[in-house]
């Protein structure tokens, strides 16, 4: 029984240094919203330029992309028609696909993402608007690692690129030959 008003008298303690938490909290969590409410014209200016900054990179990108792709496609086909092993190009081509589909479809969730932001209105619903730019942040961030898993393939690729010659036969040379 003695262990058991312990026990409770232990969480009742722990509960009451957990207020001060929670008000601190919610005090910042005000202080954001009044921050969003004050800003408001100036946070859709920016997140507007934002989004148009976005979508200049993001068709560079992607057309940067289409020709990395048709470049790595064509070397591991004629490594292959040189009967070299073209199996691990074959494999970083079908990744590198796999990559910038996975970029393609984060920007466009990216996109509606920034899209719902920019229809929330600030001073009203300064809350939600916090909410969302949150979500936004997080899709964003899917973006960027999307990005950064295709430079990384890229690397491997370009690395498996440069080790190549050292797999290559030595070519037989006939006595005699002059070098």
């Amino acid at each position: 029984m003695k262990s058991l008003r312990f026990i409770s008298a232990l969480l009742t303690l722990g509960l009451l240094s957990l207020v001060p938490l929670a008000a601190l909290a919610e005090s910042v969590a005000a202080t954001r919203t009044e921050l969003i409410t004050q800003q408001c014209k100036q946070l859709h200016s920016l997140i507007d330029q934002q989004q148009r900054r976005d979508l200049v990179s993001r068709t560079n990108l992607g057309r940067e992309y289409e020709s990395v792709d048709k470049q790595i496609d064509a070397f591991a086909q004629r490594v292959h028609n040189n009967n070299i092993s073209s199996t691990a190009y074959q494999q970083l081509v079908t990744q590198f696909r796999d990559a910038t589909s996975q970029f393609r479809d984060a920007y466009v969730k990216y996109d509606d993402n920034v899209n719902k932001l920019q229809a929330i209105n600030c001073q009203d619903r300064p809350a939600d608007f916090d909410l969302q730019l949150t979500a936004t942040r997080g899709f964003r961030d899917t973006v960027e690692g999307s990005v950064s898993h295709a430079a990384a393939l890229l690397g491997q690729y370009r690395d498996m690129v440069v080790e190549l010659p050292s797999q290559l036969p030595v070519p037989q040379t006939t006595s005699g030959a002059t070098q």
